[in-house]
């Protein structure tokens, strides 16, 4: 796991991570397959419950869903009616009001009429609703019946055995395997040396990910009176070219001061190179590295941490 950390999914969160492991257990669950695993009649039993249980809940939650709408429509339908009626009802009491001024036999005929329809004017609303409710209730409880049935068919599937048969080698994923699962690492180890030698300093640099550390490594290239010179590579910028010349002339002058008798800058043609020469670097903090690594030579010395 630390591995795969520190070499596959550098990052603040865990999704690339997830990812990685995700990809490592199917791969391993093919390897199983391919092995001789087999899955038992438990399994394919246990598998085949847990199906008709999702099923079974996606049938019973489109049924309610529909159930929910049939009652708006009812209830939409209901209270339209019963406005109508209430309509009618005024328009009723209306007219028996204005012939109750002429007459009071007209009154009182009039008044059973007007208040009888309102009697079942709601009845049918009601009824209507209190059948869909009914219905959802009586139609709820077979599917919740089966869904209780299958999932207590799935457990008892499961009680009955194991779900898989293998036999043969366990599957081992160490650190060496990695590379078979994930693939190569895009992330190299940052450490190339167990010792430093001479002329090769550690620095730390930053990037998107956080930050990193690379080598700075000195070396000689030729000696004779006069030959003293810097070349750089490691695909370097402007800014780090002249971090690099500032060092040399910064180490030249500290050695001079340290031994006098010193030429080894003088008359040493250097070559200073920072690995992985595909990766762009620049900046200006490589400066005190590179004097490191210059003194480290000149003193033949390793740099200790």
């Amino acid at each position: 796991m630390a591995t795969l950390i520190d070499e596959y999914a550098r990052e603040a969160g865990v999704r690339n991570l997830k990812k990685h492991l995700e990809k490592m257990y199917r791969k391993a669950a093919l390897k199983l397959v391919q092995a001789g695993a087999t899955r038992t009649e438990a399994g394919a039993a246990a598998a085949a419950a847990s199906g008709s249980a999702e099923g079974s809940q996606q049938e019973q939650g489109q049924q309610q869903r529909s159930e929910e709408g049939a009652a708006l429509t009812t209830g939409d339908a209901g209270e339209a009616a019963s406005s109508r009626r209430d309509s009618s009802d005024e328009e009723a009491g209306s007219s028996s009001s204005s012939g109750s001024s002429s007459s009071r036999g007209g009154d009182a005929d009039s008044a059973p009429s007007s208040s009888a329809p309102s009697e079942p004017s709601s009845s049918p609303g009601s009824s209507g609703e209190s059948s869909t409710s009914s219905s959802s209730s009586g139609d709820s409880s077979p599917s919740s019946s089966s869904s209780s049935s299958s999932s207590s068919s799935s457990k008892d599937a499961a009680a009955g055995g194991p779900e898989v048969v293998y036999t043969g080698d366990p599957v081992i994923i160490d650190a060496p395997a990695l590379k078979d699962y994930v693939g190569l690492p895009p992330f190299a180890q940052d450490r190339f040396y167990d010792t430093t030698p001479e002329g090769v300093v550690m620095g730390l640099a930053w990037t998107a990910m956080g930050g990193a550390t690379l080598y700075v490594e000195a070396a000689k290239v030729s000696s004779g009176d006069g030959k003293g010179s810097l070349v750089t590579t490691g695909q370097l910028g402007d800014v780090m070219r002249e971090s690099a010349t500032i060092a040399h002339t910064y180490a030249r002058a500290f050695l001079g001061s340290v031994d006098p008798g010193s030429r080894f800058f003088s008359d040493t043609a250097l070559h200073v190179h920072v690995p992985q020469g595909a990766t762009p670097k620049d900046g200006p903090s490589a400066g005190c590295t590179i004097i490191t690594a210059l003194l480290s030579l000149a003193l033949n010395k390793p740099a200790s941490f």
